[in-house]
């Protein structure tokens, strides 16, 4: 009697999140390239390309997708630390995957407790907003950096 007064809840899926592959890279390179070309203009598509490539085959990074978002975070080293730190290189969204883009973060905070890391380096290029990072990871901390602009020759 009292499972038939209950009401049945919405199904939510929860988006999967998967290694991003040489295959995925053909399929994905176009959209990839012109997002990323917006970032660094300086990098012409083959330079793009050919450093996607090497971190499909790097343990340093950590490609991820699912099917409407792609991640891209790296391992950085202060120097003397002994323990790693996980920085973001990108999280890009097709269209409005906003919620699949926050399930990319979370696979980076996973990724980051298993190879011992103390920080995970956020919001550098994406397409997720910083309330929903939040919402996903917690509370987020920011740092300031002083830093001097050196004029090219």
């Amino acid at each position: 009697m009292a499972l038939a007064k209950l009401q049945p809840r919405p199904e939510t899926q929860v988006p999967v999140v998967s290694r991003f592959n040489m295959p995925d890279l053909l399929k994905r390179a176009n959209w990839l390239v012109e997002r990323l070309g917006t970032r660094f203009p300086h990098l012409n598509e083959r330079s793009l390309i050919g450093f996607l490539r090497g971190c499909l085959e790097s343990n340093d990074f950590n490609f991820v997708q699912t099917r409407n978002a792609v991640g891209l975070a790296q391992i950085t080293r202060r120097p003397l630390d002994v323990q790693p730190i996980v920085e973001e290189v990108f999280v890009l969204t097709y269209g409005d995957a906003i919620g699949e883009g926050a399930a990319i973060y979370d696979e980076f905070r996973r990724w980051a407790s298993v190879i011992g890391a103390t920080e995970v380096i956020v919001d550098r290029f994406t397409d997720v907003p910083r309330e929903t990072i939040k919402n996903t990871l917690g509370r987020l901390l920011s740092r300031e950096t002083i830093f001097v602009k050196v004029a090219l020759r």
